[in-house]
């Protein structure tokens, strides 16, 4: 407000830009009000440049108002009259507000009832008919102030893009204030559900003014706190209509223009429809993106009139004929307007066009990179609306829906940057599945499988399970219960739930998927197995150990038949259930265990330190249980296993030197119980050989053994701790 009163001095032609909505002709009347308080001699003329025939009553009451004689004849050329009495100086200040001017089409129309005066210089029947924005003149006592949401339009009139005013939403101290004045007294709230309310409309001044309103009106069935929760919603459409599309009367506001930003946003979609159609088709593909962060890449040559299929628009042949013949019609007078004015027709234009149209009339911003887009968040709910009242919202589903799926990579850790440049527009595909079974199974389904399996990657949790749920329910009533891809997005939701701590729902979605897949992929196959894994941990998760020890058996019996026990999977798999037995005090299942791993390793080359490993947790169980005697008697006999390396394999480590211990105190203290436990806690060891050069000796503390007998060993750089040349990370 503060720079309108400072710039608009007379002579000048000053233009308030924005969004409709925004507040723009709320300013301009603010602004007439202080203008007649502080100067009351001054002229305030308001005219609306909604059409040219709204222009031409508005100068006809003007005429009317400052006595022009013979304003009220029939035959007077009303536009000559008022711009001359605005010329003339000794008629004192004035100041025009010329709101609405969003159409260019009315700045170049001719001016009604216009006969002009015939010199000798234009005394031509062909001399060109004035347009209305030739009337739209200044004077030294006299400025002009225009409120548009085209920055085309406003330029034709100030002809200088720095008297270009834009004007902004609210700040949220400003929007709170506005929301507080409208409501009702009888109306309760905090003021964090003001501040939320206000946020989710983004500021909007008529958007805030609509909803205050209608709470007013319908409270307290309506309070702030369900009015936002509607608003937010993506499933509660209607209730989000009720309460942005509803007109609400409202005093400052002209009484022949809607009051809902809704309707009053479709006006601007109109004209961009008509006017420049191939910017609406641009407009119609950007709002179904996440809002903020539009890729420029995904957009380009995505959306021509060849793109998208044909709309089955719900009309009867007659209707559609109609429908056909009006935009023939429009087309054709938009020619001759063109024609006769010297504008441009876009009738094909690029995508920079496109995007100075949707700039100019403020639907879309740039981002700083000036390669990705955003979007005001009631112009993005108002576009679709619009779309699905047109019958043209599916169409765009289907075409954004196979733009991301031919986008959206394979969620593997290569691709991990583009997952995560792409994920918050992939997340919307979420409502925007096909009506038809065959494109959701062969586009949408495996789309949304992608990106529920990257959310459940970088622990979104919640994203993941509500993609993953939305594919499972969708693949269970399209397809055969024990289908592959059933199955695979039943384990998907199950870790999901998982990962949410909700292990009963988990534990029944691995079930389902355990048989599923034993019955069409085998007993022994390596998705049978992990979903077996799942399972026993999300039961043993649920202290239901003895049903995880079976599922566990099971799997390891099945990695033996299908692997063979000297895979290094299958020893891994041994080693878990060994530990995880001395965890619960079964020592004796932990030893036979152990017994069995030893007796695998020592028949291995390079398996030394594996098998000392094994030697180690052996006595410790073996300890547990009082067998004192067998337990100091294992590692005796240790300096009696060969552990050369054959020289039939290839090696460029340094040779490492035999290791061979006389006691089994060391392992015993090092790796007692306790230890034990806090060390493979996470999951079983993996055990890495080390050569000789890269060990270190670390001080032993004062209550130790000897150096010569406690050597523990440390990596340079790693965290890990290494016992006697075995490297133990946890899994």
């Amino acid at each position: 407000m503060n720079d309108v009163m400072t710039r608009c001095q007379p002579g000048t032609k000053l233009a308030l830009m924005g969004i409709g909505g925004v507040g723009k002709s709320r300013i301009a009347i603010e602004y007439s009000y202080r203008i007649r308080k502080s100067s009351p001699e001054t002229w305030v003329f308001w005219v609306s440049a909604d059409s040219p025939t709204s222009v031409a009553q508005d100068f006809r009451k003007i005429a009317k108002a400052v006595g022009i004689p013979g304003w009220d004849e029939k035959a007077t050329d009303i536009f000559t009259l008022v711009r001359d009495w605005l010329k003339e100086e000794a008629n004192g200040p004035w100041i025009m507000i010329l709101d609405n001017v969003d159409n260019a089409d009315v700045l170049t129309a001719p001016a009604p009832r216009v006969t002009p005066l015939m010199t000798e210089e234009d005394d031509d029947e062909h001399a060109p008919i004035p347009q209305i924005r030739e009337f739209l003149t200044t004077s030294p006592t006299g400025s002009i102030l225009i409120t548009s949401r085209n920055t085309e339009a406003a330029q034709m009139l100030t002809g200088n893009c720095a008297y270009h005013i834009a004007v902004e939403e609210m700040s949220e101290t400003e929007a709170i204030t506005l929301l507080q004045s409208k409501l009702s007294t009888n109306v309760l709230y905090t003021a964090t559900e003001a501040a939320a309310l206000v946020q989710t409309v983004d500021y909007m001044p008529l958007a805030i003014s609509q909803i205050a309103t209608n709470i007013s009106i319908n409270y307290p069935r309506l309070t702030l706190s369900r009015a936002t929760q509607n608003l937010q919603s993506p499933s509660s459409d209607a209730a989000t209509a009720q309460l942005l599309e509803s007109s609400v009367h409202e005093s400052s506001r002209d009484i022949r223009r809607s009051n809902s930003i809704v309707k009053t946003w479709h006006l601007s979609f109109q004209y961009v429809r008509e006017a420049y159609p191939s910017a609406a088709r641009l407009l119609s593909l950007m709002c179904l993106f996440d809002r903020q962060g539009i890729p420029e890449a995904l957009l380009a040559r995505q959306y021509g009139a060849e793109t998208v299929d044909p709309v089955a628009m719900p009309f009867c042949s007659s209707v559609l004929w109609w429908i056909r013949r009006r935009l023939r019609l429009r087309l054709r007078l938009r020619r001759k307007r063109a024609a006769t004015t010297g504008s441009k027709v876009y009738a094909t234009s690029s995508f920079d066009d496109d995007w100075r149209v949707l700039t100019n009339f403020a639907l879309i911003k740039t981002d700083v990179d000036r390669c990705h887009f955003r979007m005001h968040r009631l112009v993005q709910y108002t576009t679709r609306r619009w779309l699905e009242i047109h019958g043209e919202l599916r169409a765009w589903m289907r075409k954004y829906v196979n733009i991301m799926k031919d986008h959206f990579p394979r969620p593997e850790y290569d691709n991990w940057k583009v997952c995560q440049y792409l994920f918050p527009h992939a997340q919307q595909t979420l409502s925007y599945k096909p009506t038809a079974t065959d494109e959701a199974l062969h586009a949408w389904a495996p789309l949304l499988y992608n990106v529920a399996t990257y959310a459940n990657y970088i622990g979104n949790c919640t994203a993941a399970e509500t993609l993953s749920r939305a594919v499972f329910n969708f693949l269970t009533a399209s397809l055969d219960a024990q289908n592959i891809q059933t199955l695979k997005s039943a384990q998907l939701l199950g870790e999901a739930l998982e990962r949410l701590h909700r292990n009963p729902e988990a534990e029944a979605m691995y079930k389902r998927t355990a048989h599923g897949l034993k019955t069409v992929l085998g007993d022994c196959h390596p998705d049978t197995l992990d979903t077996l894994n799942c399972l026993g941990r999300v039961l043993r998760t649920q202290s239901k150990t003895d049903e995880s020890d079976r599922v566990y058996q099971q799997r390891i019996h099945a990695k033996i038949h299908l692997l063979g026990i000297h895979d290094p999977s299958t020893r891994l798999s041994l080693s878990g259930s060994a530990i995880d037995f001395f965890s619960r005090g079964m020592f004796a299942e932990a030893e036979a265990i152990h017994r069995l791993s030893l007796a695998t390793a020592t028949r291995r080359a390079q398996s030394e330190e594996e098998a000392v490993y094994h030697m180690g947790m052996l006595a410790t169980c073996l300890k547990a249980q009082n067998k004192f005697l067998e337990a100091e008697s294992l590692p005796r006999h240790a300096s009696h296993h060969h552990h050369r390396t054959p020289s039939s394999i290839q090696t460029n480590d340094p040779p490492r030197r035999p290791l061979r211990l006389t006691s089994p105190l060391p392992l015993i203290r090092n790796l007692s119980p306790q230890s034990c436990i806090r060390l493979f806690a996470a999951g079983p060891p993996i055990l890495i050989p080390i050569p000789r050069h890269t060990i270190r000796t670390i001080p032993p503390r004062t209550n130790s053994l000897p150096p010569e007998q406690t050597q523990r060993l440390r990596i340079p750089g790693s965290q890990h701790p290494r016992r006697n040349g075995v490297c133990v990370r946890r899994g």
